[in-house]
């Protein structure tokens, strides 16, 4: 099958991708982001999520920032599979792909990729990253519920299974909280990156650092966000309630640049104005993830 050809705005949009790849990594939020996510998630479950899940939450919080870690430059030079095999699970560039609705799977996903001349390690997997989790958590609790049922218990493999299942929701929090970054949803990731800027957004490539790091551990505070989370749901579609989560953030992301126009984010802004910004970003992030466990949770029996 001959692949289509690519325009000209794309290849201009690619080459700036291209740019950006060969950047220092990009850790969304970093850790004391990613920590009170998990933090906030697991303390806003409902009372009838399983004692074991709710118990584990220090592990929880420990591994939200754990796929970062596998960015290791000691292990990069020694090969390079983990890094960029791992690397576009952490963003996705909507201005390079954006469906009303994804395929269904990551193969039918690059295939589409393929058609339009694309590449998945240019536009990211997130998506597929986090619903594979999800569904793995999900598949874990259905085993849980039968290694515990009187009938069919199995206390050794019933512990076996909720370090699974403890492990898998620890790193499906880890992608949910990236998708809450407007920056991992764009081409701009670090600075404006794109040729045209009409309206004069900072190129300054220590933007992501200071946002997501330097102001996040200098202003915001769980009792920022806390107040902002929506009521708990069970998801009716997983899948799309996790590309909905991107969007809203991909959203946020020009609002981003406007905000550093009007003073720049770091430890040093205590403008109210930015935290306000970046409390519902986190908020969102809480939110989803928590709904997704539990959205696992219920529906691993099939309650709605």
């Amino acid at each position: 099958m001959r692949t289509p050809a690519v325009p000209a705005r794309y290849l201009a949009i690619l080459g700036a991708v291209a740019l950006s790849a060969i950047a220092p990594a990009l850790w969304a939020w970093g850790q004391d982001g990613h920590f009170l996510v998990a933090r906030l998630a697991v303390a806003a479950l409902p009372p009838d999520m399983p004692k074991f899940f709710t118990g584990a939450a220090e592990t929880l919080v420990l591994l939200n920032p754990e796929p970062d870690t596998w960015r290791d430059s000691a292990e990069g030079k020694l090969s390079p599979a983990l890094r960029l095999g791992h690397d576009p699970d952490h963003f996705f560039k909507f201005e390079l792909y954006s469906p009303a609705a994804l395929p269904p799977d990551r193969y039918s996903f690059l295939e589409d990729l393929r058609q339009q001349g694309k590449l998945a390690r240019q536009v990211g997997m997130l998506p597929y990253r986090a619903m594979e989790l999800f569904q793995r958590v999900r598949s874990g609790f259905r085993r849980w519920r039968a290694a515990t049922d009187p009938g069919t218990s199995d206390p050794k493999m019933a512990r076996f299974i909720e370090a699974r299942i403890i492990e898998d929701a620890g790193l499906l929090g880890h992608y949910i909280a990236d998708a809450a970054m407007p920056l991992h949803m764009s081409v701009n990731p670090n600075g404006w990156t794109l040729e045209e800027n009409p309206r004069g957004y900072t190129r300054d490539n220590t933007l992501h650092r200071r946002f997501e790091t330097d102001f996040v551990r200098a202003r915001i505070h769980d009792g920022d966000v806390k107040p902002l989370l929506r009521e708990t749901t069970v998801a009716s579609d997983p899948f799309a309630s996790i590309y909905s989560h991107m969007r809203r953030s991909h959203d946020q992301m020009i609002p981003l640049y406007g905000m550093e126009k009007l003073k720049p984010f770091g430890a040093d802004n205590t403008d109210p104005r930015a935290v306000q910004f970046v409390a519902p970003r986190l908020a969102d992030a809480v939110s989803t993830l928590r709904d997704l466990w539990y959205t696992a949770w219920r529906t691993s029996a099939g309650i709605l």
